[in-house]
């Protein structure tokens, strides 16, 4: 049993987890179960069969729309969509580029904080090397 006086810990911690994991869900979201950007599909898993197997017959896209009477637009998603060349998936790849590019420029800003912080830090060290050298050699005069 904890005593009474550590329970706000324990609150500080289940709201520091709590505030973790809730930063965390969107990026877990996506990663588990990623949706299509912009609105649902017009057409049915049977119309996309459909769609897939009258384009595997080499018919045009506009005879495919009017045979599924599905829009044209509609039938060239259906077809681009497995090969990753259709709307949706194009917007996703470029959100999934900018996050990236984020990323990459968060760890260069970190880098740069550190190389621009590198002259201050030699001059600190060469102080204390000359304390320290001075210091030495007022030890070996005793």
């Amino acid at each position: 049993m904890p005593d009474v006086r550590e329970l706000p810990l324990f609150v500080e911690q289940n709201q520091e987890l709590i505030q973790k994991w809730n930063r965390f869900v969107p990026r877990y979201n996506a990663t588990i179960a990623p949706q299509d950007i912009g609105r649902p599909l017009a057409a049915s898993e049977a119309q996309c069969a459909q769609v897939r197997q009258l384009r595997k017959e080499g018919k045009s896209l506009r005879f495919i729309a009017e045979a599924t009477s599905l829009g044209l637009r509609t039938v060239r998603t259906i077809i681009d969509k497995p090969a990753g060349k259709d709307r949706t998936s194009k917007a996703k790849g470029a959100l999934r580029r900018r996050e990236l590019d984020k990323a990459r420029m968060a760890t260069w800003r970190a880098r740069k904080r550190v190389r621009d912080a590198l002259p201050k830090r030699i001059t600190d060290h060469e102080k204390k090397a000359a304390e320290l050298i001075k210091a030495a050699k007022g030890l070996g005069k005793r």
